[in-house]
């Protein structure tokens, strides 16, 4: 390996712009990570949103799609489900839709009992 020394000479301007834009730069990184501090603050409680909350600001009607992300299940599986005879579906047209609080009644009678729903 060879080593290769260089010798650079730069003016005292430019000596005087690089060390403008580093001083720049950190004032940036400063700023960023102040913002980036207030803003995981902010965020903080928001880790520990719970299942109440996420109910809560679910529409007051639910659809296929809906259950399909609660239940986390296929939309398939979501309609099956919506066409069980104990299920509180909503007829509108061809839509089905279901409230929120009669699903979440259905649901915890499911929990009740000690059967599979769908196979």
């Amino acid at each position: 390996m060879k080593e290769i020394n260089i010798r650079i000479q730069i003016s005292e301007e430019t000596i005087q712009s690089i060390t403008e834009l580093v001083s720049s730069v950190l004032k940036n990184v400063e700023k960023n990570r102040a913002y980036l501090s207030e803003d995981y603050k902010k965020n903080e409680n928001k880790s520990h949103y719970s299942l109440d909350n996420y109910i809560q600001d679910l529409p007051d009607i639910l659809s296929a799609q809906h259950i399909k992300k609660i239940l986390h299940i296929s939309e398939r599986r979501a309609y099956e489900i919506m066409e069980l005879k104990s299920f509180p579906l909503i007829r509108i047209g061809r839509s089905k839709r279901v409230s929120k609080d009669s699903f979440f009644s259905w649901l915890h009678e499911q929990e009740r009992k000690d059967e599979v729903l769908l196979n």
